[in-house]
């Protein structure tokens, strides 16, 4: 079951509510990191939902269009990670070894794009920041 808040946003943004996309919203809610297409549909599969990955691309593009989804650019192996827009503003740290998430709980950015604001008159909607290395874990295996 979805968050009713979620619910009221998509019937505001004029999205149906079919099983298929409940199911995707669900996974995505109930994981504590972004995910990928590919981790939404294993999770999906592991529920026995099969659903086309195109289908899951297809509306997580319909979600981040319409700014229910925010969608995160993962350089290591340029595919897109995908979270619920639920009005927190996160950077991460991803680990570049075994691919682990951790949300930031500060902005380290909102003093600098105040500033960057005022010096340039731009007028700041929003910024993203992902923080890549290694873990403490696989640092030390790295280490060894």
């Amino acid at each position: 079951m979805i968050d009713k808040n979620l619910a009221e946003r998509m019937k505001l943004a004029n999205i149906k509510q079919t099983k298929q996309r409940l199911a995707i919203l669900t996974v995505m809610q109930d994981s504590q990191q972004p995910l990928t297409v590919d981790q939404i549909y294993n999770n999906l599969i592991k529920k026995d939902i099969t659903l086309d990955l195109s289908t899951i691309y297809r509306f997580l593009d319909l979600l981040t269009t319409k700014n229910l989804v925010i969608k995160i650019n993962n350089i290591q192996d340029e595919r897109h990670l995908y979270e619920i827009n639920d009005g927190y503003h996160r950077h991460y740290l991803c680990c570049l070894e075994c691919n682990k998430i951790i949300a930031v709980k500060h902005c380290p950015l909102e003093d600098y794009e105040k500033s960057l604001a005022q010096e340039t008159e731009f007028k700041i909607v929003t910024h993203k920041l992902s923080v890549y290395g290694y873990c403490p874990e696989c640092a030390k295996k790295r280490r060894k």
